[in-house]
Order: structure tokens, then C-alpha cells, then sequence
């Protein structure tokens, strides 16, 4: 025996003794008695000698020697006191254990003879002589000598036990036999399963034939082969794909004996599985962001409108729209059908309202349809279409401007047209200074305006604005009122303009419509001179002089989108829509 110990508290010690049991004959068990004083944590170890690894060693327990021999087993006891470092310790001991064949230890060998026959032989490898065996097959039947056949007329579990008897010594030993005597119809069985699809996931379950026996435990072992190169052997396994596409599954399944582990039938199954990249949700999202100039102003919340965007008619229609609270101001369109779109929000005010702050804008900063960005919406989730929120201009003068927007041609009444948007702009840099919305009589009015020159632009969804001529505001001069409007069909322009369709008598035929690089205008009666073509902003991009007969204006420089084409001369003014491809 070797001791080694580093302070007096740790004690590795330890007793053992040969144990066997049933096939076990070389069973040995090992009872630590190692000690250790004062406070710590304990860990202790032991090492049998045969080859196995080191285990965790508390109180008693066993290993099984596979041959006889001697053995140097080391137990080892360690203690770890971290508050009290004085008190750490390790100690350990070697001891030499020899372990033998038992006189009478006896070991069962059995063997399976079919139709419920078993042959059980008795073995005995420490040679003693003169050994007898009896036999309890558990059936109610006995049976003696060194080997002994039994039939079993049922079927049924049996527990077998020997007393070997012999030189003074007895051993007893036992083991377990069962017998099926029922046949399992392996063409009534087959192999199936289903799958619960998730994207590029797939949950399998193996839904193959059961077996219900009495007398027997028998259940479904799995081998599955998914097509990707990937395997499993769980009943219910699960498995990502890699990549979208149709992957051919192979289930192979075994009915087996749940205790013994014998193969009783098997059949296999093979089905297509059809993967995808998983479907998110479908919706326009984003987020408003603004920041108020004045301090007068209160938002406390956005309505958002998601308007359906036709760009070959020219049209707009709302088709859903979202009430989003200031402090969280994501707005969200569930569900929408593929196509274009436009995204517009306007603030909801609490308390005063400054003619300065946050105005209606269109995604992403647009304070004009025609200027907005579309929003492609193909499926899935179409996200960060955000909103940055315009303002005014905060200025403060003598000046006042006031005009009426009324309905004329094509719109039947001739009456106000209420809670229209109207901007004023700085005519030279067309800068938001002010909004306000038309009341109730189609009315509307700037006051207190610094000295400068401004243009009105009334901003309505579908309509091209033809803004105000130039006004100023100066010291002698502070008011301008009588800034009319006509809404038509589709147009808002100033009411002095009397700007008017084209008719058969005006002698007028513009094409080609589309166009792309040049319009022709044939001017047949010559009662027009001149021809502007007016964005859907109402800025001049194109003028120039016309004579009787055929004009052509070149237009290869000017961007694609729709366009509105004024002629003038002493009969007045007539307008027509083209789109400029």
C-alpha cells in the first residue's frame, strides 16, 4: 500500500470485497471510508486498474473485472475550501486488489431453440468438482444437470434460476427468457409517414402500421434518408433544408422486439417533399418622422393613407388608410395586392395650430402627389417606407393673401370646393412658406406674411395645379385677395387663365400621344401663337412660338411622366394631357 497526503485532514481510504452476482462472478464492491476535517467541498475519485475510467467515488460501489488477476485500484480524495484556503487538502491511496473465480460461481448460457424451446447451460470456471445443478424454469416446472432443455407451452415472460450446490458452497444465479408463440403478419404492416411543413423546415412523423400484442412489446425503429444527403434514426425527426426544391424522402421502418431488440418485419417508404423560403408576412410599413418649428404646435397623432397609384390612367384612389399615435408613429398596411402605391400622412393637431408646422407629405418627402416615390409592392413584407414630414417657413410681415377654389368645367356646380390643401410658396425657389385648407365656401387665407414674392399652389390628389402668377407683398402693397381657383376634370388652374379643352372649331390636333422625342401640333386655322407645356408640379418646362400649320416641339430632354400642353392666342387658352414616354 502507498499513501500520499499533503496535510493531515484528508484521509484516502477504502475496503473492498469480492461481490458476485448472477453472470457477474468477478463483481467486486468497493466501500470508500476516506475522511476529511473542517469545511470545503469533497471530490472523490477511483481508478480500478483494468483500463476504464476514473469515476466519481462516494460511499459504496461495484465493477465488474472482465478476467481475473490483480489490480492496483487508487482512490483519491481532494477537498477545495475557498473561504478557508487553510483547510484544502488531497490525499491518496493505492491499494492492490486480486479478484478470482467464486468456488461455486456459476454462470447461465442460453440458447433459443424456436416453438418456446430453450436450452439453459450451467457454467462453472473456477473447476470445481462435483457440482449439481437444479433448475426453477418459472413455469412451474424444475429441471437438473449441467445442461437442461425446457419447452414453454405458452408464451409469456419467465424468470429462470439455478442453485448451483458443491465443496461445501452454494451459488444462485437467475435470468429472463421470453417467449412469443403468436406470429406477426409482416405483409399486414407498412411503412408510412407525414410532414408538417415550415419554410425550409420539415417535421417528420413516422405514422407506420402498430403492433398490439398481449405478450409482447413491439415498436417502430426509423431510418430516414431526407434527399439532401442528410440522415436520422429518431421516430420524429426534424430537418432544415438548405435550399427551396422538391427532395425525394426514404423511410425505412422496423418493427423489433422493444426489449430484446429482434427484427421482426420491415418495409420502406419513400414520398416528394416540396421545400420554399419561408412566406413572411404580407405589408407596407414604415415610420413617420417630423419635428415641429413652432411651439404652438400639438400632434398627437397621423393619419396614413396607402393610395393605389395607376401611372398609365393618371389615377389615385385611397384604398386603405392607418391612424398611427405621435409617440409611436409606425404605420402599417396589412394585406395589400400587388402593385404600386403612394403613402401620404397628415398630422391631427391638439389645441393651436401653427399655419408653419408639419404639413401632409407623401412618402418619402414629397409635399406633391406627382412628386412622391412609388411604392413597388410585389408580396411579402415591403418595409421603411418611411415619411419625413415637411414644414413651413416661420416668417412674420404685414402682408395677406386670400383667394376661392371653385368647381368649373366638368364638375357640374360651379360651387366652393372645401378642405382643399393649399401651399404658399416662395415663387422663386417654389419653398413652402404656409399651408391652409379651403372652408367650407371653397374659401382660403395667408395673413401675416413678411414682405416677398409668392406664388399659391392648391394640392390635390390626381389633378395637375397650374400655381398662381407671381404676388407681391411690400410695404405699399400688402394684400392680394381675389386669388382665384377653377377645379376641372383634372386640372387646377388660376380662373383668369380661361384656359378650356380643345374643340373641333379651334382647328387644333396635337400627336403623336405618347410621345418621346418630338409633338407635333397641327395649328390648322392659325388662331394660336404659342404653346407651354406645364409639369404636374405647374412649372413651364417647354415654350415656344407656333404658326399656322404644323409646329413640332422637341421634347427628347424632358423626364418621363405626364405633362399638360397650353395653347394660347386671341381665342384664349386650351389645354390637353400627354405622356411623354
Amino acid at each position: 500500500i502507498g499513501i500520499h497526503q499533503s496535510q493531515a485532514q484528508c484521509n484516502a481510504q477504502f475496503n473492498w470485497a469480492q461481490a458476485p452476482q448472477n453472470n457477474n462472478l468477478l463483481r467486486v464492491a468497493f466501500t470508500n471510508t476516506s475522511t476529511a476535517g473542517g469545511s470545503g467541498m469533497q471530490v472523490r475519485t477511483i481508478h480500478f486498474g483494468d483500463g476504464t475510467p476514473t469515476q466519481s467515488y462516494n460511499g459504496t460501489q461495484s465493477h465488474n473485472y472482465s478476467a481475473p488477476g490483480t489490480y492496483s485500484v487508487i482512490v483519491g480524495i481532494n477537498k477545495t475550501d475557498s473561504i478557508t484556503p487553510a483547510n484544502n487538502c488531497h490525499d491518496s491511496i493505492t491499494s492492490t486488489v486480486t479478484v478470482s473465480y467464486p468456488t461455486c460461481g456459476t454462470s447461465i448460457t442460453t440458447v433459443n431453440n424456436g416453438s418456446g424451446s430453450y436450452t439453459f447451460t450451467a457454467n462453472t470456471p473456477a473447476g470445481t468438482s462435483g457440482m449439481t445443478y437444479t433448475w426453477n424454469f418459472g413455469d412451474g416446472n424444475y429441471g437438473s444437470g449441467n445442461t437442461v432443455t425446457h419447452t414453454y407451452s405458452s408464451g409469456g415472460s419467465y424468470n429462470v434460476m439455478l442453485q448451483a450446490v458443491g465443496s461445501g458452497c452454494t451459488y444462485g444465479n437467475q435470468t429472463n427468457v421470453f417467449y412469443l408463440n403468436s406470429t406477426i403478419n409482416c405483409d399486414s404492416l407498412s411503412a408510412n409517414f407525414t410532414t408538417a411543413i415550415n419554410g425550409l423546415q420539415v417535421q417528420f412523423y413516422n405514422t407506420s402500421t402498430p403492433v398490439n400484442f398481449t405478450q409482447l412489446s413491439v415498436s417502430n425503429e426509423s431510418e430516414w434518408f431526407f434527399g439532401d444527403g442528410g440522415t436520422a434514426n429518431s421516430i420524429y425527426p426534424s430537418h432544415n433544408y438548405s435550399a427551396p426544391g422538391t427532395y425525394t424522402v426514404t423511410m425505412v421502418n422496423h418493427w423489433v422486439d422493444s426489449f430484446a431488440g429482434t427484427q421482426f418485419c420491415v418495409d420502406t417508404t419513400i414520398q416528394q417533399v416540396t421545400v420554399n423560403f419561408p412566406v413572411g408576412p404580407n405589408v407596407i410599413s414604415g415610420t413617420i418622422h417630423w419635428n415641429n418649428p413652432s411651439s404652438t404646435d400639438s400632434i398627437s397623432s397621423f393619419k396614413v393613407w396607402l393610395i393605389e397609384h395607376d401611372a398609365s390612367a393618371n389615377t389615385l384612389t385611397a384604398v386603405d388608410s392607418d391612424m398611427v399615435y405621435s409617440w409611436n408613429a409606425h404605420y402599417a398596411f396589412n394585406g395589400p395586392a400587388v402593385g404600386s402605391y403612394l403613402v401620404k400622412a397628415a398630422p391631427v393637431f391638439v389645441g393651436a395650430v401653427s399655419a408653419y408646422g408639419v404639413v401632409p407629405t407623401y412618402h418619402d418627402s414629397s409635399l406633391y402627389w406627382s412628386g412622391a416615390s412609388a411604392v413597388s409592392h410585389l408580396a411579402g413584407a415591403t418595409t421603411g417606407k418611411d415619411i419625413w414630414m415637411r414644414n413651413g417657413t416661420i416668417t412674420a410681415g404685414p402682408g395677406f393673401v386670400g383667394g376661392n377654389i371653385s368647381s368649373g368645367a366638368g364638375k357640374g356646380t360651379g360651387t366652393g370646393v372645401p378642405g382643399l390643401l393649399v401651399f404658399l410658396r416662395n415663387s422663386v425657389t417654389n419653398k413652402l412658406v404656409s399651408s391652409a385648407y379651403t372652408d367650407a365656401n371653397g374659401d382660403y387665407s395667408f395673413s401675416n406674411i413678411a414682405i416677398g414674392s409668392y406664388n399659391v399652389y392648391p394640392e390635390a390628389m390626381s389633378y395637375a395645379t397650374t400655381p398662381s402668377a407671381a404676388l407681391s407683398v411690400t410695404a405699399g402693397q400688402t394684400s392680394n385677395t381675389g386669388v382665384d381657383f377653377v377645379q376641372t376634370e383634372d386640372q387646377i388652374i388660376p380662373k383668369g387663365l380661361g384656359i378650356a379643352a380643345i374643340t373641333k372649331d379651334d382647328g387644333i390636333s396635337i400627336y403623336p400621344n405618347p410621345a418621346s422625342d418630338v409633338l407635333v401640333i397641327e395649328n390648322k386655322a392659325g388662331k394660336f401663337n404659342q404653346v407651354s407645356i406645364v409639369n404636374t408640379l405647374g412649372q413651364v418646362v417647354k415654350k415656344q412660338k407656333i404658326f399656322k400649320g404644323n409646329n413640332k416641339v422637341e421634347i427628347t430632354n424632358m423626364n418621363s411622366g405626364l405633362y399638360y400642353v397650353i395653347i394660347s392666342g386671341n381665342e384664349g387658352a386650351r389645354s390637353v394631357k400627354i405622356s411623354k414616354k
